[in-house]
């Protein structure tokens, strides 16, 4: 990891989202100061479920769903209702940092909302066939697949007619509906008062904070 930030820069800014494997924390805390840092909740889950044996599909919504508040409230109330259906999860649970694993906690300094690290996974799943190769082979085979993979994406790029990508366009669609039931109030400064859905919001435009956190 030492070798990778040196070669990666500054850490600032920087996200790593990692299982919870052994002595993670202590090499994140050491070696990449000042990175934010994530458990993957899928592994947090798997955890949860099979090495503690908290089991049950309400507890399994209940930790998803406060994996993914943006709001002390949101978040306290999915808690809360894993401490009814298991104190013990409960109890465990709380004993993970809330940065580690909730939106709630992130900084705002990173732009992610990710709280899976399914891109590593389908990484691995790709590289399937390298893995068993000797090394020279194996940083050969990922080069030509990057490459071509590179190029095939260059192509499809091009070959699309709008500003942003479909996916982000898509996205910004979704908000623009959701967003004709709100209503704007300007009260200065680059900073607005809006009403949606029965809840008012504060945004700064300057800052770029949204009270809400989404």
């Amino acid at each position: 990891m030492g070798e990778l930030m040196d070669t990666v820069g500054p850490y600032y800014g920087i996200t790593f989202i990692s299982d919870r494997q052994k002595g993670s924390v202590e090499t994140f805390d050491n070696i990449m100061e000042g990175s934010d840092r994530r458990f993957c909740v899928r592994h947090l889950y798997e955890n949860f479920k099979l090495k503690l044996e908290f089991k049950g599909q309400q507890l399994k919504i209940e930790l998803w769903e406060a994996s993914r508040s943006y709001t002390a409230a949101d978040f306290e109330l999915h808690i809360r209702k894993i401490s009814e259906l298991n104190v013990e999860a409960y109890k465990w649970l709380r004993k993970v940092p809330a940065e580690l694993w909730s939106r709630l906690a992130f900084t705002e300094r990173s732009k992610n909302e990710v709280v899976i690290n399914n891109m590593c996974e389908s990484w691995n799943a790709v590289i399937l066939e390298a893995r068993d190769k000797l090394i020279i082979y194996m940083l050969e085979w990922i080069r030509r697949h990057l490459m071509l993979r590179f190029q095939c994406k260059k192509e499809w790029m091009l070959s699309q007619q709008s500003l942003l990508c479909p996916e982000i366009q898509k996205s910004l669609n979704k908000v623009k509906q959701q967003a004709r039931m709100c209503k704007v109030h300007y009260v200065g400064h680059e900073k607005y008062e809006v009403q949606c859905y029965g809840i008012s919001e504060a945004v700064d435009l300057d800052k770029k904070s949204y009270s809400s956190r989404v």
